[in-house]
């Protein structure tokens, strides 16, 4: 997991963004799920949680300085990417993903996933719900 952790933290850092600790950690744990359900279902063709995090996980955070608003509508998501990771790195933005894909709306919606949060749209903070 350390290696998974350096190679994510070394990425944000070479992208210019600025992801907590712990959000590091969730985007880690969703990386691990998504690489259980792989073996499975076979929801993406990359199999390596390095790779992961190099070809899914840091193209879908390299877009989150241009993203500007409260929402943000992930169609084709597959296997949760990018909806997932920028879930859990902005947490004020309410994803909503979709996929014409049984087995990958039952991956997407798995309760074990990413903890779920509320922005308050008057100060643009962020707090638990």
């Amino acid at each position: 997991m350390k290696d998974i952790l350096e190679r994510l933290q070394e990425g944000c850092n070479y992208l210019g963004l600025d992801i907590s600790y712990e959000k590091c950690i969730s985007i880690i744990k969703y990386v691990a799920l998504l690489n259980k359900w792989n073996q499975v279902f076979n929801l993406t063709s990359i199999k390596d949680q390095k790779e992961v995090i190099s070809l899914h996980i840091l193209d879908s955070l390299a877009i989150l300085p241009y993203l500007d608003g409260y929402s943000l509508l992930d169609v084709g998501t597959g296997a949760g990417l990018p909806g997932i990771p920028i879930a859990i790195a902005k947490p004020c933005i309410s994803v909503s993903l979709i996929d014409s894909s049984l087995k990958k709306n039952v991956f997407t919606t798995s309760k074990s996933r990413i903890s779920i949060r509320q922005c308050d749209r008057d100060s643009f903070s962020c707090g638990e719900s």
